[in-house]
């Protein structure tokens, strides 16, 4: 038996919607398919390259804790929102504080970057890394894998 993989972008992933669809997609491949069906997908729309920001703004010199909070709480709730349009109140909540517990190290990871005033390569990496894994999560959860 072969193996059927997708790959969805961060359009594919942008909201509540556009997750919905994903799983409807994926249930029925997996249907057809068996159970040799492998998903990858990327950030929501837009995740990234906020995550970028949020990495050069701490690294601009003058930079504070300030420049990248209410951003970073944007993007979080960002992810909450969609997570209480898609899941159960005890898995919506689960979720939400595994993201909030990555939340607060990303900001130890941004305050780090700030302190020492230039864009560490390997911070970067882990920071904007965070859009597929919250997105992975968030899927994995719609389709029962948590």
């Amino acid at each position: 038996m072969s193996w059927v993989v997708h790959k969805f972008g961060g359009t594919s992933v942008k909201d509540a919607a556009m997750f919905r669809r994903v799983k409807d997609i994926v249930d029925a491949e997996a249907a057809a398919a068996g159970d040799r069906v492998c998903v990858v997908v990327s950030a929501m729309s837009k995740v990234t390259d906020a995550l970028f920001e949020l990495c050069a703004r701490a690294g601009r010199p003058g930079s504070s804790d300030d420049d990248v909070a209410a951003p970073l709480a944007a993007l979080v709730e960002r992810h909450h929102a969609t997570i209480d349009a898609l899941l159960a109140a005890p898995a919506a909540a689960a979720l939400k504080a595994r993201i909030d517990h990555d939340a607060e190290g990303l900001r130890h990871l941004l305050r780090a970057t700030r302190v020492l005033r230039s864009q560490n390569r390997e911070i970067v990496e882990v920071v904007d890394g965070h859009g597929e894994v919250w997105s992975a999560q968030i899927l994995a959860a719609l389709l029962g894998f948590t």
